[in-house]
C-alpha cells in the first residue's frame, strides 16, 4: 500500500471517528432537550396543583367566613374560587397528558379531586350557605345553623 492510500485511508478513519462523535454529542443534547421539556411540563404541573390545593383552602375559608358573618361577597368569591380550581385542574390534566408516561394514573387521580371538590359543594358547602341564608332570613337560629355544621363533618372534607 502506498503512502497517498494511508494518508486517505487515515483521513477517512479520522473522518468516520469524528462523524460518530457528532451523532453521540448530538444524541446526547437532544436527550437533554426531551428531558428539559418534561421537567418543565412536570413543573408546571406541580405549580398548577399547588395552586390548586391553595385554591381549596380559600374556598374553605371563604365559606367559615360566609358562615360567620353571611357577607354574600364571600359566597360570590367562593363561586369564583370553584371556577378557577376547575381550571387549574383542567391544566394540571393537560400537563399531565403532555408527559405521557403514567398520565392516565395521574388523569384518573385528578378526577378523583374534582369529584370530591364537586360532593364537598354539593353535601357540604350548599346546604351550609342555605342554612346560613335561612338564618338571615329569620326562620332558622344560628343555633341550628351549628348543629348542621357539626352533623356535616367538616373534619372528613380535609
Amino acid at each position: 500500500m502506498s503512502i497517498g492510500k494511508k494518508l486517505y485511508l487515515g483521513f477517512g478513519l479520522i473522518l468516520g471517528i469524528v462523524f460518530l462523535l457528532f451523532l453521540g454529542s448530538y444524541a446526547a443534547v437532544s436527550r437533554e432537550h426531551t428531558a428539559k421539556g418534561t421537567f418543565v411540563k412536570s413543573i408546571e404541573m406541580q405549580k398548577a396543583m399547588s395552586d390548586d390545593n391553595q385554591e381549596r383552602m380559600n374556598n374553605r375559608l371563604r365559606l367559615r367566613n360566609f358562615l360567620l358573618n353571611g357577607d354574600t361577597k364571600e359566597v360570590e368569591a367562593l363561586s369564583e374560587g370553584e371556577n378557577k380550581d376547575g381550571k387549574l385542574i383542567d391544566v394540571a390534566e393537560e400537563r399531565a397528558l403532555e408527559l405521557g408516561q403514567g398520565s392516565q394514573r395521574a388523569k384518573d387521580l385528578l378526577e378523583q379531586i374534582r369529584g370530591v371538590d364537586e360532593r364537598w359543594k354539593k353535601d357540604f358547602a350548599d346546604p351550609l350557605i342555605e342554612k346560613r341564608k335561612q338564618v338571615d332570613a329569620g326562620s332558622s337560629t344560628v343555633a341550628e345553623m351549628q348543629i348542621a355544621y357539626l352533623q356535616n363533618d367538616p373534619n372528613k372534607w380535609r
